[in-house]
């Protein structure tokens, strides 16, 4: 059974989700393709977090290389790259017209790097320790309560199974080799529509290098392509999400 179904046969929304099932242990390619393409396609997105934490699954598994990975290190991953996007970039994640002007993580960051006296191009790596690790159990708690549920509603419970209470995920064996045999074509798909999400919130603020950059990538921006790529990450975005650069 669906995991998105509760008792009595209602379909709760995935982001209130307290747990998920992987829904097929033996996905094909096309399947999982398909559960991207939805997820970008079909899928409603007031803010950009379903991109970042698609990425942040990618970065995790390359770095770890196992089926089981903590909300922890998701979320330390996630702040990291907001960190680049909201103080660096000061690149909106949330439509305006929408209930609330800013995204719940950008209120989190805004308030440490203005509290700490930081200006907009600080490093993360410039708070101190402590200060860091609590902002980002703050942007854990309020994201893995929203965050996980609804991409893994989004991609049709494909990828992983998840519990908030056991506070991981885990990979189906088939998803994991799914994304290391595909992970650049993944990535390069996942930050053109992040792009073009990102262009649509924050319409002429968005750095001219940024719509350049990610407009070069317009042709090929379909999943059907195999695993060869055309571009490096550095020219569809104008920052790199790597560790150490």
């Amino acid at each position: 059974m669906h995991a998105s179904i509760c008792a009595g046969g209602i379909k709760m929304a995935g982001w209130n989700l307290k747990e998920g099932i992987c829904t097929k242990d033996n996905a094909s390619d096309q399947e999982f393709w398909d559960a991207i393409t939805h997820m970008f396609k079909n899928t409603h997105k007031t803010t950009t977090y379903k991109f970042c934490f698609l990425k942040c699954l990618l970065d995790c598994t390359e770095k770890n290389h196992i089926q089981n990975i903590s909300f922890s290190i998701l979320f330390q991953r996630f702040t990291e790259i907001y960190w680049d996007l909201i103080v660096q970039y000061d690149l909106c994640q949330v439509y305006k017209n929408s209930k609330f002007n800013k995204s719940k993580i950008e209120v989190i960051i805004e308030r440490v790097y203005t509290i700490q006296g930081l200006n907009k191009k600080s490093s993360i790596n410039e708070l101190q320790q402590n200060i860091r690790l609590d902002m980002i159990k703050q942007i854990e708690k309020y994201c893995s309560q929203n965050v996980v549920g609804a991409f893994y509603d989004s991609t049709n419970g494909l990828f992983y199974s998840f519990s908030k209470v056991d506070k991981q995920i885990t990979f189906s064996s088939h998803a994991l080799d799914f994304i290391n045999r595909f992970r650049g074509p993944i990535e390069e798909v996942n930050y053109f529509n992040w792009a073009k999400m990102i262009e649509r919130i924050n319409g002429n603020d968005t750095p001219q290098s940024f719509i350049i950059k990610m407009s070069k990538l317009g042709e090929s921006s379909n999943l059907n392509f195999e695993n060869t790529r055309k571009y490096n990450i550095e020219d569809i975005l104008p920052w790199v999400f790597k560790e150490g650069k």
